[in-house]
């Protein structure tokens, strides 16, 4: 062989990925709300739990501030010193890493005097989490295998 085959399999691979990386999809969800959106429509939301698919910007363990950002980098911080004390929330930081995609539960409180957003952190499930295919039940075959 002269090497021929492999090149011409590796081109549309690599045209695959490509396209795949430059994908609107690729990158999270189009369609989403921003946090522009809730500080816009305060009155509509204000109260409400709300979940978001949000990047982890940074952990302040000092002041006891989590930092999360959307798609067009807005951000908004909860107060999790509170929290810090529960012994299931020192076992998810542990797993948090920034840059990560997180589908974060909040809850609504308003906009502020400078427009920051307030809220109350409910809880964050990592975005990859939820694209798993969920297990379902077994049949009986499936079982004795």
């Amino acid at each position: 062989m002269n090497g021929k085959p492999d090149i011409v399999m590796k081109k549309p691979f690599l045209w695959c990925m490509l396209v795949l990386l430059v994908s609107p999809g690729a990158f999270g969800e189009e369609g989403a709300m921003l946090l522009g959106d809730l500080a816009a429509q305060k009155d509509a939301y204000e109260g409400k739990k709300i979940t978001m698919p949000l990047k982890l910007k940074s952990i302040d363990n000092l002041f006891g501030k989590i930092y999360f950002y959307d798609r067009k980098n807005q951000d908004i911080v909860f107060d999790v010193a509170i929290q810090s004390g529960m012994e299931e929330y020192r076992t998810e930081m542990l797993n948090l890493r920034e840059g990560l995609e997180y589908h974060v539960t909040f809850l609504f409180n308003g906009v502020g005097n400078i427009g920051i957003i307030n809220g109350e952190l409910i809880g964050f499930t990592p975005a990859i989490l939820m694209k798993l295919p969920e297990g379902g039940e077994k049949t009986e075959k499936e079982q004795i295998k």
